[in-house]
């Protein structure tokens, strides 16, 4: 049996990543916000990183796979540095990056511990290739995850596995958002992809 432990899972992408996982494994959503009844939710702000630290990953002695799924993120403020609150930068880089370290670090802790295998999973962002002005805590931070993602690979932990993947345009709230930014101007690359329909199904996509 294996045990997904996704943040972010009531929703979207997430959402659909849940609903794709076979009934005879073991689902944990890491989520700060609504509960799925059908399906083991933990209550876990990711802008909280004294909380974070304390959260546990658990396997018991049915579990030979676990898999953990970081999909959780925020946009932050959209504007130029000089004009960001500091606890907006903060939690977005709390939320982005240093939670989900925190939370990778103790997965692999556990996973050597408990003499399983292990996956982990970092949803990213194509913004990461297209440094884009009014973005730079939300990107920096995406980008931030991608790298450590590459240098914890080159540590080679045993029977640990991971990588980062780009989802591709969503039509998610977060989408909407950056649509209506007007901080982001008139040529809105969003605004174009949007009315190219070049969005694709959140839930759909997390199935895949």
């Amino acid at each position: 049996m294996t045990a997904f432990y996704i943040t972010g899972g009531n929703s979207g992408l997430g959402k659909g990543m849940v609903n794709a996982v076979p009934e005879v494994h073991e689902v944990h959503i890491l989520s700060r916000e609504g509960k799925i009844t059908s399906y083991n939710f933990l209550d876990l702000d990711l802008s909280k990183v004294d909380k974070v630290s304390e959260f546990k990953f658990i396997f018991d002695s049915k579990i030979t796979n676990a898999i953990f799924i970081n999909n959780a993120s925020v946009l932050g403020e959209i504007n130029k540095f000089g004009s960001l609150s500091s606890q907006s930068i903060i939690e977005t880089f709390n939320i982005n990056l240093i939670s989900p370290m925190v939370l990778i670090n103790s997965f692999i802790k556990c996973v050597n511990s408990s003499g399983i295998s292990g996956l982990v999973v970092n949803i990213t962002s194509g913004l990461i290739n297209y440094p884009m002005s009014n973005l730079t805590s939300y990107i920096g931070s995406k980008l931030s995850l991608h790298n450590v993602t590459t240098l914890i690979l080159q540590e080679s932990i045993k029977k640990i596995k991971m990588f980062s993947i780009d989802p591709g345009l969503l039509d998610t709230s977060m989408q909407k958002t950056l649509r209506n930014s007007h901080t982001l101007g008139s040529n809105n690359y969003f605004q174009k992809k949007y009315k190219e329909n070049k969005l694709k199904s959140p839930i759909d996509t997390g199935k895949k």
